[in-house]
């Protein structure tokens, strides 16, 4: 099991063997990017990073901080690093490659990108699309009442998707989406198939392994007089 992270002070000079007259700063990315949001996206909660040269780092780095210095010894040194899920279980394949630390100067800078096809889990997700109208989902009355037959349905994204299901329904799961930002619009169409209601919009991001939700209130405002 990976240990806690200490103080800054540990996580520079402590849990190190040797000197430390070098400093070795890794910093990493997600497919390019070093967004907070990146991580949960991508089913990454942790980076294990493991430094083996004239010191030694075995540390859990939390991912959104994506990179840490250490006080290490100059010199040619071994770097291990990976992304592990909160169960720290890998989640990429790990970047390994060595690296001279120099003494006493600049801090030495490791650029690490992790890409998609470094990943080991699926990187699809799926969207649950739910609507209200009026607050409330419980009955079927709550569209005739309205006048509301079918939800007009269209995602936009990574992917694409555009459907009409009952209105009565109050949601539709799409599985097996890619990962990524979505842009959801629904509105509700009467009997003659004509729109009785304004379109209503929500955004979603629709992470590894899991589902993410757009809920969309359909209140008196998005309904014709």
């Amino acid at each position: 099991m990976l240990r806690s992270l200490g103080t800054v002070a540990a996580v520079l000079a402590g849990c190190l063997g040797g000197r430390a007259d070098g400093t070795l700063d890794i910093a990493f990315t997600i497919d390019g990017v070093a967004e907070p949001g990146r991580c949960a996206l991508y089913g990454a909660a942790w980076a294990h990073v493991l430094v083996e040269g004239a010191s030694f780092v075995d540390e859990p780095v939390p991912c959104e901080d994506f990179g840490a210095a250490y006080a290490v010894g100059a010199g040619r040194a071994s770097v291990h690093v990976e992304l592990l899920d909160t169960d720290e279980v890998s989640v990429t394949t790990p970047a390994e490659f060595e690296i001279d630390v120099v003494a006493r100067g600049e801090p030495t800078v490791a650029d690490i990108d992790f890409p998609a096809d470094s990943f080991l889990i699926s990187l699809v997700g799926a969207l649950r699309v739910e609507w209200t109208i009026d607050g409330a989902q419980e009955a079927a009355s709550l569209c005739t009442e309205r006048g509301a037959i079918t939800a007009a349905i269209d995602v936009a994204g990574p992917e694409s998707w555009s459907g009409a299901i009952s209105c009565a329904d109050f949601g539709v799961t799409l599985p097996e989406l890619p990962i990524g930002a979505y842009d959801v619009t629904v509105a509700l169409h009467g009997v003659d198939g004509e729109p009785v209601s304004a379109e209503v919009a929500a955004t979603a991001a629709v992470p590894a392994g899991a589902t993410a939700e757009a809920r969309l209130p359909f209140d008196d405002g998005a309904f014709a007089d």
